[in-house]
């Protein structure tokens, strides 16, 4: 026999093995939801070993040796509403690592997984290794040697590691192969879908999430990411603005987060007067393929705009998605001596209190009251150096909030 025969004899061999080998399996969806309700695969197995990249399906939904799949929750407060990561088999755990940052908004591949799990299983004497990695901190409630269940839960998605949004990255592996959980033509194992729920291949175009926000500055990517958090990053002053005449409430911004956009299709926001005259007009001209791809558009209200209301039409290919209306006067005025050792905002839909430098806050105590001095249920989360406040803003448009710091009592006056 000839070396060439040999060599296919293996090959043959090889790619029955492993259609055996796989058909054994079947693995529950490791994050919990619904899918295109509460998250979205963004990214599949890349099957190519050189520089370039290919999924499963010979598309796109892929990067430069990615190994794995990357279930995408919609924003950070999905992520602080907990979201729950679950084992895709029964096994046992055989590496827990936790306690890093869970909040990145930018890749860092020397982060790695950031907060993981690993979990073995075994089926029919062939050993499986699951993993799964940027959990949220302190959210993982296994060790190693534990044994758990198909579908128990094992921590909270994160933003841990190389991550720039709260996601799942799934990974699974026998004892020799990298494997894609996935059924494709372009795919290196020739196995079935191995998914038990029949994961969709997803290449439709979708808004997964959007919303318009007041801020002082212009905004960049981390703000669009999490509008709140980045307060704690800025000192409220005019060299954060690229023009230092803007004042601080005349900007509004409005952004959407999208799933699959085309190389070549036309994205556009158009802003609107109230009697529909054009203010400003944007247009994007996407260079590749994106399946996660944010999008905003920022007006200037004190030039662009004297009437109460703005609206925001954005396009693809100049087929309408949707119509965002914008408050197009200040979202409200806050009255604050410049005493008081922290500075107000408001936002669409919080108020939001930033602390001056060096002011401790360890006891901080707020409440909130209507024009008739009636106590307003709020809540209160609290970061580094601010405090977000979420009022019902639609039952009043006066509000008083009591603010007591280090057993000093202080009053902030607010009309919207």
């Amino acid at each position: 026999m000839n070396r060439k025969f040999w060599t296919s004899f293996y090959i043959f061999t090889f790619i029955i093995g492993v259609i055996d080998l796989l058909a054994q399996i079947q693995l529950v969806t490791p994050i919990e939801g619904v899918y295109g309700i509460d998250y979205v695969v963004v990214n599949h197995v890349d099957q190519d070993t050189s520089q370039n990249f290919i999924d499963a399906f010979c598309g796109t939904k892929s990067y430069n040796g990615h190994h794995g799949t990357d279930f995408v929750i919609k924003d950070f407060i999905n992520m602080d509403s907990g979201v729950n990561v679950l084992a895709a088999y029964e096994g046992v755990v055989f590496k827990v690592v936790d306690g890093f940052f869970d909040r990145n908004k930018s890749t860092n591949p020397s982060k790695g997984f950031g907060n993981w799990v690993g979990i073995k299983h075994n089926m029919n004497n062939i050993n499986y290794y699951t993993y799964y990695a940027h959990l949220k901190q302190g959210s993982i409630e296994l060790d190693s040697g534990d044994i758990v269940i198909a579908g128990e839960k094992i921590g909270l998605v994160g933003s841990s590691g190389n991550s720039s949004d709260p996601h799942l990255h799934f990974e699974i592996y026998t004892d020799s192969f990298l494997l894609d959980p996935w059924d494709g033509p372009c795919q290196f194992t020739p196995n079935g879908n191995i998914w038990k729920d029949n994961l969709p291949y997803d290449t439709v175009f979708s808004i997964l999430n959007n919303g318009v926000f007041e801020m002082p500055f212009y905004p960049n990517l981390d703000t669009i990411r999490e509008p709140y958090f980045p307060l704690q990053e800025y000192n409220f002053n005019t060299k954060e603005l690229k023009n230092p005449n803007i004042k601080t409430d005349s900007l509004r911004t409005v952004w959407f987060l999208a799933k699959g956009v085309k190389q070549g299709d036309k994205i556009s926001a158009v802003w609107l007067s109230e009697s529909l005259d054009t203010l400003l007009n944007y247009n994007y001209l996407a260079d590749s393929d994106y399946w996660y791809f944010y999008y905003w558009t920022t007006l200037n209200i004190e030039v662009h705009s004297n009437s109460r209301y703005t609206q925001t039409r954005f396009f693809r290919n100049d087929t309408l998605l949707y119509t965002r209306e914008v408050n197009s006067r200040n979202l409200g005025k806050i009255e604050v001596s410049e005493s008081f050792p922290f500075k107000f905002f408001v936002n669409e839909d919080a108020f939001i209190l930033k602390f001056k430098k060096g002011v401790n806050f360890d006891n901080l105590k707020i409440r909130s009251y209507d024009l008739n001095g009636k106590k307003l249920d709020m809540t209160m989360d609290v970061g580094e150096d601010f405090a977000i406040l979420k009022v019902d803003i639609n039952n009043s448009r006066f509000y008083i909030f009591e603010v007591v710091i280090d057993n000093q009592t202080y009053y902030a006056k607010c009309i919207i």
